[in-house]
């Protein structure tokens, strides 16, 4: 599209448009749309062109579905996207910039967001289907918001053991391991969230093979693959053993191992820690998506992401590429 410097690769560009952005649209009948000129934004002087929906005969932008729309600091968003995975916290982006720390807020939110809808769309709209040529490495990575003693959280991770690519990860609440007499009760939310990363799991696995996983010996795992599965098999290791190269659990604990280097709400007690689970989810979101889709699998293979290596995407992108794929 003219003017939009952001061209995306190997999914469906914002210059042609899959359907109304307003949700009261008549979405029975086939979606059809034509330019209606364009318009030159006065933050970034980018020429914006102006579309119509020939159903509801209402009038959008491209910018509509744009990360940065609204945002009369259009200018930050690719840094921000890239401190974000950098383990920069918020404060120093807030100093860094000169901003307020509600803006910074705001960006993660907004980054948050549209890194999850991308991966989701990509999920849903490549042929990819798993299984068949390498094993699933599943296991959960313990954190915590605001007290590490009152307020545990866990966050399950399942990714393709070949090409290390991240499927799935969600966070859930832990009891308590000591609860003063005000505190509510947290529910126990493992087996929860657990099972929802392996139903995303089962929805891309392909049918014609049986199913590999690796994870340790938490003894609910094979309810749980019981559950989700019909067939599959399932290799439990110890969590005793060496995490070296050689152990089948390595992609997962080198991959928790990244997130706590490189995602400042990760890290070990002290003031970057996460306050609140939503912003936590928010920023590893952000983090996955760069996992995935831009950065490359190993430090000694820079031509292949995990993505492209899947065969999901050409090539590793550009943060400005990830940022403008949208269910």
């Amino acid at each position: 599209m003219e003017g939009d410097p952001f061209p995306m690769p190997a999914v469906t560009p914002l210059a042609t448009p899959q359907d109304c952005p307003y949700p009261d649209c008549d979405r029975t009948r086939p979606f059809t749309w034509r330019r209606r000129g364009s318009y030159r934004r006065k933050c970034d002087e980018r020429s914006v062109p102006r579309l119509q929906c020939l159903r509801c005969m209402r009038r959008f932008s491209t910018q509509t579905d744009r990360v940065d729309r609204g945002l009369r600091r259009p200018d930050l968003v690719i840094p921000l996207f890239k401190l974000f995975v950098s383990k920069v916290t918020m404060r120093q982006l807030a100093s860094l910039f000169r901003v307020n720390l509600k803006n910074i807020a705001h960006r993660k939110k907004l980054l948050g967001r549209q890194c999850l809808e991308a991966h989701a769309h990509v999920m849903t709209t490549t042929s990819v289907r798993l299984g068949a040529d390498a094993p699933f490495v599943f296991d959960e990575l313990e954190t915590f918001e605001t007290s590490k003693i009152r307020q545990p959280l866990t966050m399950p991770v399942v990714m393709h053991g070949r090409t290390w690519f991240v499927i799935h990860a969600e966070i859930g609440t832990l009891p308590a391991r000591r609860r003063q007499k005000d505190d509510p009760p947290r529910e126990h939310q493992s087996n929860q969230v657990v099972s929802i990363c392996l139903e995303k799991t089962r929805a891309i696995t392909d049918g014609k093979c049986t199913p590999h996983f690796v994870s340790d010996r938490k003894f609910s795992y094979p309810k749980l693959l019981r559950k989700a599965f019909q067939t599959y098999a399932h290799l439990r290791i110890s969590s005793r053993q060496a995490r070296t190269i050689h152990n089948p659990m390595f992609p997962i604990n080198n991959l928790f191992g990244q997130m706590r280097d490189n995602v400042s709400c990760l890290v070990r007690p002290n003031w970057a820690h996460a306050k609140k689970r939503e912003m936590l989810g928010q920023h590893v979101w952000i983090y996955v998506a760069y996992r995935n889709y831009v950065r490359e699998i190993t430090r000694d293979c820079r031509t292949h992401s995990s993505a492209s290596a899947l065969g999901i995407m050409p090539r590793p992108l550009e943060p400005e590429e990830l940022l403008t794929i949208r269910g």
